[in-house]
């Protein structure tokens, strides 16, 4: 008889530990569950936040794009007017010539320092985007 009792004490303690076992794995599968939600949770926060840093430095991008394109016709604006008052200064005589001459090299010289700082400018910045991509 008390190996009938050392059975059933045996047998309930292996319920007992089996109850236990469940339990354990029920609680170890419901926070592996929270992990990979969490995982997940953090993966779209991830990607969305790489989604808008993308968009805004395509933003920035083109803006500086524009600026750069604005810059060049600027100074293709100062070029034109500057071959324009060239042939005013060639038509205008000798006496005037000498005078208009070097006002117009310097404001050329000027703008075309401006100018070509801005596309500097400009350029650097685009490259420096590029560069962050």
């Amino acid at each position: 008889r008390s190996d009938a009792a050392a059975a059933e004490q045996l047998a309930a303690v292996r319920a007992a530990a089996e109850e236990r076992l469940a339990g354990e794995r029920s609680r170890l599968a419901t926070r592996l569950a929270a992990l990979e939600a969490e995982v997940v949770r953090l993966q779209a926060a991830c990607d969305a936040d790489r989604a808008a840093a993308a968009q805004m430095l395509a933003m920035e991008r083109l803006e500086l794009s524009r600026q750069l394109e604005e810059a060049r016709a600027e100074m293709q604006d100062a070029r034109d007017a500057a071959d324009r008052t060239r042939a005013e200064v060639l038509a205008a005589g000798k006496d005037s010539l000498a005078t208009l001459n070097r006002a117009h090299a310097a404001e050329v010289e000027g703008m075309t320092r401006v100018h070509a700082e801005e596309v500097l400018r400009l350029e650097g910045a685009l490259d420096t985007a590029r560069a962050s991509i």
